[in-house]
């Protein structure tokens, strides 16, 4: 059996939301004898009039910072 989870997070209160879906779903899960987990966190940010210079270098070099190996910047249509 597989369980799946896509929920939006309100990006002023993003450690209370995933906070609630840890204690109210995750947890539930992890007592279950065998299961398996696998946990990842998706961003998009669309920005019609595009980012300074100084946010891509800065989001860049946090990434590779947090060992993050997928993640990138686009140009074109939002």
């Amino acid at each position: 059996m597989r369980f799946f989870l896509s929920a939006p997070l309100d990006t002023t209160r993003v450690n209370r939301d995933v906070q609630r879906i840890v204690e109210e779903v995750i947890s539930q899960l992890t007592m279950e004898n065998g299961v398996t987990l696998n946990l990842k966190l998706e961003v998009e940010a669309f920005a019609p009039n595009g980012v300074q210079q100084q946010t891509v270098r800065a989001v860049s070099e946090n990434c590779r910072t947090l060992k993050i190996d997928n993640f990138g910047f686009e140009e074109g249509e939002v």
